[in-house]
């Protein structure tokens, strides 16, 4: 009697310690088509609007515009989501971002690009921490890091895939790669919708004794950004990642027109096929790293002097 009750403990404790795939797979492959959906337009957006007579500083306007709609819609999205649910979220967000690819892929002028980039920002926004909340929802903490881990694989995979898959289909048209851009992100609503599985609100028991989502062993306690902003390190890292990304933001404008005006490739200007290569190079070398270097590294220097490395 107490070996059975012995086996039935451990096989309860197996259980928790497994992630549950069922439910994990299909939000990791609609993060997968959303990364490689970015990179197929991303190799190509910047030669689109100079067949439209857009400058390079057009250009960098236009990747303002859908960073600056990304930075206002995150914190509302993220709040609806904790109240409507992660499913409800992430499918209106894919559907934002099918609508954005359809009217940038039909553009005529530069205002139409910017409006369509602005949504797909806003989409955005709401697609990664909506299904990293619902990962986190259906994982217990033995677990979670695999499942964000996966995400972060299906993050990296699409940014390799997708500026391949763009710079093999941007020679007939430019517009060939986003068409392809919004046939997989339909596929992604529909993946969304089919097999992403309806989540309950986080609800207060009767009581006040916890929260309502019965498979988490622990329910983060909401923080506002007043609150944590007031410790000294938090605040040091906040200004080292605007400073990273406004630079990084400067690097990413400019990359595509100073490789075009700098290089050749087989005698001719680099166009949207090689810096598609470029990308997904730089994707590769994106991975490698994480695999790689960052826990060597993070064992041998500690995380301060890691920040220190990276960011110095």
């Amino acid at each position: 009697m107490s070996s059975a009750i012995g086996r039935h403990r451990r096989d309860r404790a197996g259980a928790g310690h497994r992630l549950d795939r069922r439910r994990i797979v299909p939000v990791c492959t609609v993060v997968t088509l959303d990364a490689t959906s970015t990179g197929v337009v991303l190799s190509v957006l910047v030669f689109l609007l100079a067949d439209m007579g857009a400058t390079p500083l057009v250009y960098g306007v236009v990747l303002a515009v859908e960073s600056l709609s990304l930075f206002l819609a995150a914190p509302v999205l993220g709040r609806l989501s904790d109240r409507v649910g992660r499913k409800r979220v992430l499918l209106a967000c894919r559907l934002a971002a099918l609508l954005s690819l359809a009217l940038l892929a039909v553009a005529p002028t530069v205002v139409l690009v910017l409006l369509a980039r602005s949504v797909f920002g806003v989409a955005a926004a709401g697609t990664f921490p909506s299904a990293a909340a619902y990962v986190a929802d259906h994982s217990s903490t033995a677990n979670r890091r695999q499942g964000i881990g996966m995400l972060s694989a299906g993050l990296g995979l699409g940014g390799v895939v997708g500026p391949i898959l763009s710079g093999l289909l941007s020679g007939p048209s430019l517009a060939a790669p986003i068409w392809a851009a919004v046939g997989l992100s339909a596929v992604s609503v529909a993946v969304t919708g089919a097999f992403v599985e309806g989540d309950q609100v986080a609800r207060r028991r009767p009581g006040g004794g916890g929260h309502g989502l019965a498979d988490q062993d622990t329910v983060p306690i909401p923080v506002s950004s007043r609150s944590w902003l007031r410790s000294p390190a938090i605040r040091v890292l906040v200004v080292v990642l605007v400073c990273h990304y406004f630079s990084y933001g400067i690097f990413s404008s400019q990359l595509p027109t100073f490789l075009t005006e700098t290089f050749a490739w087989n005698g001719h200007a680099m166009g949207p096929a090689e810096l598609g290569y470029v990308l997904s190079a730089d994707g590769v070398i994106n991975i490698a790293v994480q695999l790689f270097l960052l826990q060597p590294l993070g064992r041998r220097l500690g995380e301060r002097n890691l920040v220190v490395l990276i960011f110095g």
